[in-house]
């Protein structure tokens, strides 16, 4: 079930009792988009294990809301930190793509 869950509906995900939510591994967490993750409630996050909770990142965490942030919060032993009015598009800028603006914007005003 695990890869086939990046695909499903946020009402399918809604469905996903406590047993199918065990069976999905910190890789497929780590892999699936922001609004599937979103698509839980902070009720099913609670069946999360601490090693899904750990797998969760950055960019998924800064899509939540407050109460699943929290619950996140509550499982996880990795610390998470939110960061209200991040333009949601830089955070999906790797480091490379970041030194590339970074390095273009120098370049442009030394020209």
């Amino acid at each position: 079930m695990g890869i086939i869950i990046g695909g499903f509906q946020p009402a399918q995900v809604k469905q996903l009792t406590a047993n199918h939510i065990a069976e999905i591994t910190p890789d497929v967490i780590q892999r699936m988009p922001k609004e599937t993750l979103k698509s839980f409630s902070d009720v099913q996050m609670t069946s999360f294990s601490t090693n899904q909770a750990n797998a969760v990142t950055d960019a998924q965490y800064q899509y939540l809301d407050a109460a699943q942030r929290h619950v996140i919060n509550k499982k996880a032993t990795v610390e998470f930190k939110y960061t209200p009015g991040v333009s949601s598009h830089l955070q999906h800028l790797t480091l490379t793509s970041l030194l590339t603006v970074v390095m273009c914007a120098v370049f442009s005003q030394t020209s």
